[in-house]
């Protein structure tokens, strides 16, 4: 709607009435009357688009003056502008009549109100779904509301609706089912540092702080009291260590992410597998590329051999790994500025 019906004074040889017909409905019009003071013409009598580029009010008919840009209006005319309101989404618009005279552009304002369908927001219902309020550790295979959980921190849930909760005080990562059975996934409740390379529920974790999932449901644990980022193997169930050397500290960037010197309390992990800590101690976040550094030469006396060089390849992508072959490439520049490039190696993945 157009509002109030009182006179609004301008300078520059207009003055404006709102004319308020009562009340509105979608697109019934509204007229606008312009008192011109001195003479001018008009150009244009616009309203710009509203949001989204919407054109929610629009100008219709113009009369008793001429907005050609050419005749001049003299003074003590009136135009009477008629305007029309069509919302495009519910809620209030303000928007400017914008008029271009000679003697400049002036704006009045608009108003008007969008009403229409509103989503009915209903409040949340909070429910329990793991845990009994109790601190302790009750056991496995029951229902999640009946365990015991111990300061647990860190959540992740993965795309089947599995939850994972890092079980902080009891040194347990938790696994509840959608139909509310609660397990442990990994870590057997004892306080250390144990269990690389077998079974995750066989390990040992120390304060495990944060938990995340890669699209592939690898479980990410960040095992703070150790140091380290461990990660549990959706298939096979099998824990390592991914990032971190136990060793309390700052080091390591730009080099193996398990020689590097961290202290995790949270994880994260993008689309396509790149590992992102928050390392609370040393105020940072670090990040584990999935791509690998390059191998790196001395420079070498021209048909010697160098030192050997090795490299690891370890799957720590979204996908499984299968090597399909390590070969020499062809040389890939010569001459006295190249000296010190070299055969390099691919492997192939699939």
């Amino acid at each position: 709607m157009l509002t109030e019906n009182r006179v609004a004074s301008c300078t520059g040889g207009l003055r404006v009435w709102r004319v308020d017909n009562g009340k509105i409905a979608v697109s019934a019009s509204q007229n606008v009357l312009l008192a011109i003071n001195s003479s001018l013409t008009i150009s244009s009598i616009t309203v710009p688009q509203s949001q989204g580029g919407v054109q929610e009010f629009t100008v219709g008919s113009i009369a008793g003056c001429a907005a050609d840009g050419i005749t001049t209006n003299p003074t003590g005319v009136f135009c009477t502008v008629s305007l029309g309101f069509q919302p495009g989404y519910p809620g209030m618009r303000q928007m400017p009549l914008v008029v271009q005279t000679s003697a400049g552009s002036f704006q009045f304002a608009l108003e008007g109100i969008g009403q229409g369908p509103q989503p009915v927001l209903q409040p949340g219902v909070i429910t329990t779904v793991a845990g009994n309020g109790t601190a302790g550790y009750s056991g496995d295979n029951i229902s999640a509301t009946s365990a015991q959980l111990n300061n647990s921190s860190g959540l992740a849930v993965d795309a089947a609706g599995n939850l994972y909760i890092a079980d902080y005080g009891n040194n347990r990562i938790r696994k509840v089912t959608p139909g509310g059975l609660i397990t442990t996934v990994a870590g057997n409740g004892n306080s250390g540092y144990s269990g690389d390379n077998g079974p995750a529920t066989g390990t040992q974790l120390f304060d495990p702080e944060g938990v995340g999932l890669d699209v592939a449901g690898n479980l990410y644990i960040a095992d703070s009291g150790n140091r380290r980022i461990r990660m549990v193997t959706a298939a096979t169930g099998i824990i390592t260590t991914v990032a971190g050397s136990g060793r309390l500290g700052f080091s390591g960037d730009g080099g193996p992410a398990t020689s590097a010197q961290l202290s995790p309390d949270a994880v994260a992990i993008d689309g396509v597998g790149n590992l992102y800590i928050a390392d609370s101690y040393n105020q940072r976040i670090r990040t584990v590329s999935v791509s690998s550094a390059p191998l790196i030469f001395p420079p070498t006396e021209i048909n010697s051999n160098s030192g050997t060089q090795t490299f690891t390849v370890a799957n720590i992508g979204n996908v499984s790994l299968n090597l399909s072959g390590i070969t020499p490439s062809t040389n890939f520049a010569h001459g006295p500025q190249h000296d010190n490039l070299f055969d390099f190696f691919t492997a192939g993945c699939g």
